[in-house]
């Protein structure tokens, strides 16, 4: 059993990712409708600046609630070393982070998701070795 869910984990970190970017997308696009007045509506677009500031504070969040979900779930998966695992799923995301960045100049979401990833980490090695009754 332990064979398969170390196989698993990359996939399901994987899968957690694409599934966390759609919800966030579907979420962004269903609070754009909700929030825009019909009359800041320009060509699909939203021109009310409170919206877009609203809108921008919730990309920054979904992109740092997407790195604390995949380092929760690739260390709920992993059937040993879970801090290890949090570690290793932090700098993979880092670089896949890192390379996203790059691409599509979006630097303000990698600072995001770096912070989302770091306290998921600081997180999951308190609560390990507080349960293991480690410093």
């Amino acid at each position: 059993m332990k064979i398969v869910r170390w196989v698993v984990l990359i996939p399901a970190a994987i899968a957690s990712f694409y599934v966390m970017f759609d919800l966030s997308v579907s979420s962004f696009f269903l609070l754009d409708s909700l929030l825009c007045p019909p009359e800041d509506v320009i060509s699909d677009t939203c021109n009310n600046e409170t919206v877009s500031s609203i809108l921008n504070a919730f990309i920054y969040f979904s992109t740092g609630l997407t790195a604390v979900v995949i380092v929760l779930i690739s260390t709920a998966i992993a059937p040993s070393h879970k801090e290890y695992t949090a570690w290793s799923s932090f700098g993979l995301g880092t670089l896949a982070a890192t390379y996203l960045a790059f691409q599509t100049d979006a630097w303000d979401q990698y600072l995001a998701a770096l912070i989302g990833g770091l306290i998921s980490v600081f997180g999951v090695v308190y609560f390990l070795r507080r349960k293991n009754n480690r410093p």
